[in-house]
């Protein structure tokens, strides 16, 4: 199974003058939210392992209201070398980084009404059902033959 994490949520992207990929955020939760999704945005560059990437991501969005303090906390639970993280996070990088999610999420049909939008095989559809039971919503893709072991919890 295959999934793609794009941080982004309902921002704003503002080309910054004079032009010359230098951007800021307007996020629908403040600077913090902004600075969070570069931060989630650059980790998604810089850990290479799926799974570390996903709980890593996860144990951030738990407590996103300091986000550095909690980039480094979860970097020393998950053993993540969180320096390049944060120094793309606070450059320009970070900001190209954000602004190619934020092309992204624009570049969704149906247009995303809440967060987080989940898709699966591509389509927005049931968001409710997937919101509250995700393994379940992802598990029923699968024949009952080929589920993965997760399925059977």
């Amino acid at each position: 199974m295959d999934y793609e994490l794009v941080p982004y949520g309902k921002a704003k992207t503002e080309e910054l003058v004079p032009p010359g990929n230098r951007y800021k955020f307007h996020c629908q939760h403040g600077s913090v939210e902004c600075h969070a999704n570069k931060i989630h945005a650059c980790a998604i560059k810089n850990i290479e392992n799926k799974a570390t990437l996903l709980k890593y991501v996860a144990c951030m969005i738990n407590d996103n209201y300091e986000a550095e303090q909690i980039a480094l906390d979860c970097s020393r639970q998950h053993n993540i070398d969180v320096n390049p993280i944060l120094q793309c996070a606070r450059s320009a990088e970070g900001e190209i980084l954000l602004k190619t999610y934020g092309e992204m999420t624009y570049a969704l049909t149906p247009k995303v009404s809440f967060i987080p939008t989940i898709l699966i095989n591509g389509n927005q559809y049931n968001q409710a059902h997937i919101l509250k039971n995700l393994w379940g919503s992802v598990c029923a893709l699968f024949p009952e033959s080929s589920q993965p072991k997760e399925c059977s919890r």
